[in-house]
């Protein structure tokens, strides 16, 4: 498999925040905020963590790809699975678990 440049791994990256987003609801994370109140709506954007989290998944990913090896990718505790999601879709067998 090809090793992709930071420029496409973003593209999938904001692809899949994008359909996190549309699922995300305020309700949801206040329920979070039960468990953290750290977390809450008034105190942490998951939006903008979400969002400038792409360079850090990147190298994550990059400590990972190798050109042409095909591996199976377990993410324990993969927060909203944004990062399992983007690796499925550069065509890793990926599974998570929370």
């Amino acid at each position: 498999m090809k090793v992709l440049s930071f420029r496409d791994f973003d593209a999938i990256y904001h692809e899949a925040v994008r359909g996190m987003l549309e699922r995300w609801t305020r309700e949801m994370q206040v329920e979070i905020a039960t468990h953290s109140r750290g977390w809450s709506p008034e105190l942490f954007d998951f939006r903008h963590y979400l969002e400038a989290s792409s360079v850090r998944f990147y190298k994550a990913y990059r400590s990972l790809a190798v050109e042409d090896d095909r591996q199976k990718i377990c993410d324990v505790g993969g927060l909203y699975g944004v990062f399992p999601l983007t690796l499925k879709a550069i065509g890793y067998d990926v599974t998570m678990t929370e």
